[in-house]
C-alpha cells in the first residue's frame, strides 16, 4: 500500500512540474498579428493596437532613453523623418518616466511629428510578447497589423526604410 501512495505522489508530482513547462518560442514568432497593448503616452492620452489604426504600418520600437544604441537610432530616424510620414512611429519603454521621454523626443526632433509617439508600457504587454532582451528591439507591422519584420540591437533608419519599400 505504501508503494502505491508512494507511486502516486510521484506520479501527480511529475504531472505537476510538467504542467509548468516554459514555452521557448516567442508569442511573435507563432501570431503575426499586432499584440494587444496599451501604451500611456507623454501627453498622458493613450495609444493602443485597436484605437490608433491610421491604416497606415505601423513601427513599434522599445527602447531605453539612456540606452546608446537607442539613441543613435533616434539620430538616424531625426534625419530622415520625411521617408517615415506615412508611418505610425511608437516609441515606448517601460521604466523610464514620461519626462524624460518627453525630453528624449525633444533632443531628436521627434516630437513635431504627428505619427510620432513616445510613453511607457504600464502592463509589461510589448516586451513580453516579443520577449525583448536588448534595446532597442523593433517590429514593423503592416496597415493590416500584421507583422513584417523585427530587429533586435543597431538597426538604422535606412533598414527600415527598406522594408517599408518592400510593403508597396
Amino acid at each position: 500500500m505504501k508503494k502505491l501512495v508512494l507511486a502516486l505522489v510521484l506520479i501527480l508530482s511529475a504531472q505537476l512540474g510538467f504542467s509548468q513547462t516554459y514555452d521557448s518560442i516567442a508569442p511573435y514568432k507563432k501570431d503575426k498579428n499586432m499584440p494587444t497593448f496599451q501604451v500611456l503616452l507623454t501627453d498622458s492620452t493613450w495609444y493602443s493596437n485597436t484605437t490608433n489604426n491610421h491604416n497606415q504600418p505601423t513601427l513599434i520600437i522599445y527602447f531605453n532613453p539612456d540606452c546608446d544604441h537607442c539613441q543613435h537610432m533616434a539620430a538616424s530616424f531625426e534625419k530622415d523623418m520625411d521617408a517615415f510620414k506615412n508611418v505610425n512611429l511608437l516609441w515606448t519603454t517601460y521604466l523610464a518616466p514620461l519626462d524624460e521621454l518627453k525630453n528624449f523626443s525633444h533632443s531628436y526632433n521627434l516630437d513635431k511629428y504627428p505619427n510620432v509617439y513616445f510613453g511607457k508600457d504600464p502592463n509589461y504587454a510589448i516586451p513580453a510578447f516579443f520577449r525583448v532582451e536588448y534595446t532597442p528591439f523593433v517590429a514593423l507591422y503592416d496597415k493590416n497589423n500584421k507583422l513584417v519584420h523585427t530587429w533586435t540591437l543597431n538597426v538604422s533608419a535606412d533598414e527600415i526604410k527598406f522594408s517599408l519599400k518592400n510593403l508597396k
